[in-house]
């Protein structure tokens, strides 16, 4: 079974900046942090790598930003969508995306 992840860019920067604080705290390479990170991203719980039999498929950084490069392209195509339509939609649908709605 494979496991695709959708790595929006919210998630991506949220990862950056705990990669960040991990290496300041630690004194370690930024892609030491970087790896660190996603590996403990990319764990899936015991239960339901039993049940399921998944295996864990993120294990470095490389693979959080391929998932993010190409979730990306889905938010840029939404966005671009959106403001064909509706100017205020696509703000609407932009920051939503960005965790930046407020309601």
């Amino acid at each position: 079974m494979t496991t695709t992840y959708i790595i929006t860019t919210v998630t991506f920067e949220k990862l950056k900046q705990k990669a960040k604080k991990l290496k300041k705290e630690k004194n370690i390479p930024h892609h030491e942090a970087l790896d660190i990170v996603a590996n403990d991203y990319g764990k899936v719980p015991a239960e339901i790598r039993e049940k399921d039999q998944v295996t864990q498929s993120i294990f470095l950084w490389k693979h959080i930003a391929d998932a993010h490069n190409v979730t990306r392209l889905a938010e840029d195509a939404i966005n671009r969508s959106a403001h064909k339509f509706s100017p205020v939609l696509s703000n609407h649908i932009t920051a939503k995306i960005h965790g930046t709605l407020y309601t």
